[in-house]
């Protein structure tokens, strides 16, 4: 049995992809023994790629030095925070190493953004450490949720909230819906008290964990199952059995095919819409235009 002190508090994943079981297990994991994740949102892509896309961590945005989106920042509403990315001063070899001017340079990235996040975040666990509702967070899975919390919180956008000392942005419309409830404000963060952003978020695994992940937080389980089934031109919930096995493959699609990612957000969008038999029918046809395997193939054509 390995000593508390010996035991992770925070991890940054400055990496990205398609989702899959084996990679929600290992952060959902994580988050049960009260290690706070921070991820990258994800460069060059418009939607938010795994593992950032899960529950259990942080996705971290980029945004540039005028306090906009960064250009190549991922986007969408499972941005938890924005983070400067842009032009960030970086460790980095070229050439002679023994040269002093060959071992640093600018870079940009949601990778920096994460690890500004992070760097916020380890604060954050310092600051609070005597503190003992921070140890009881860690015990119950739920500090992931609460620093989620604690940023939006303390978070500040442009125009319409206070700039943080030294910040000389213009007032711009923030997308909320796109880069999170704003920019990271490290001094808010801290100042902001601990027993005012403590929430709970059940760790219980759901069905469809993966197809999850396209929607809202907080919509109804049944919701995500029946837009799901209807995909297959299927109706009960009995009939998951029969195409549950295809929900890694689905979200593989999903993350590598823009043209498959666009179509199964609208059908998220419309739900409940009198065009939701129609956007079933385009995200079908837009899977079945990819490379399936056999056996997704037949259960999208039935």
């Amino acid at each position: 049995e390995r000593d508390d002190a010996d035991r992770p508090k925070l991890i940054s994943l400055a990496m990205g992809g398609p989702p899959s079981y084996r990679l929600w297990k290992a952060v959902n994991k994580a988050e049960q023994n009260g290690v706070l994740i921070v991820a990258a949102a994800g460069n060059h892509v418009k939607t938010v790629v795994w593992p950032a896309r899960f529950d259990s961590t942080i996705a971290v945005a980029a945004n540039d030095v005028h306090c906009q989106p960064w250009e190549g920042t991922s986007r969408g509403n499972a941005v938890d925070i924005s983070a400067p990315g842009h032009s960030v001063w970086r460790a980095y070899v070229e050439g002679n190493p023994n040269n002093p001017e060959n071992i640093i340079g600018m870079s940009s990235g949601t990778t920096l953004a994460t690890g500004n996040t992070s760097g916020a975040a380890a604060l954050w666990l310092a600051y609070h450490r005597n503190n003992p509702k921070l140890a009881e967070l860690q015990a119950d899975g739920q500090v992931t949720a609460t620093f989620r919390a604690a940023l939006a919180a303390s978070a500040w956008r442009p125009g319409s909230t206070e700039q943080p000392a030294g910040a000389k942005c213009e007032p711009i419309a923030w997308d909320s819906g796109k880069y999170g409830p704003g920019i990271l404000d490290v001094a808010k963060l801290l100042e902001y008290p601990l027993d005012e952003t403590e929430v709970t978020r059940s760790l219980e695994p759901e069905q469809l964990e993966l197809f999850k992940g396209l929607f809202d937080d907080g919509t109804e389980s049944a919701a995500i199952l029946r837009e799901y089934l209807r995909l297959f031109n299927r109706t009960s919930p009995a009939e998951l059995a029969e195409v549950a096995q295809f929900e890694t493959e689905l979200m593989h699609h999903y993350a590598l095919n823009e043209n498959v990612a666009q179509a199964l957000d609208a059908l998220v969008a419309g739900q409940g819409s009198p065009d939701t038999e129609w956007l079933s029918a385009q995200a079908r046809r837009a899977l079945l235009q990819q490379e399936l395997s056999t056996q997704l193939r037949t259960a999208l054509s039935q």
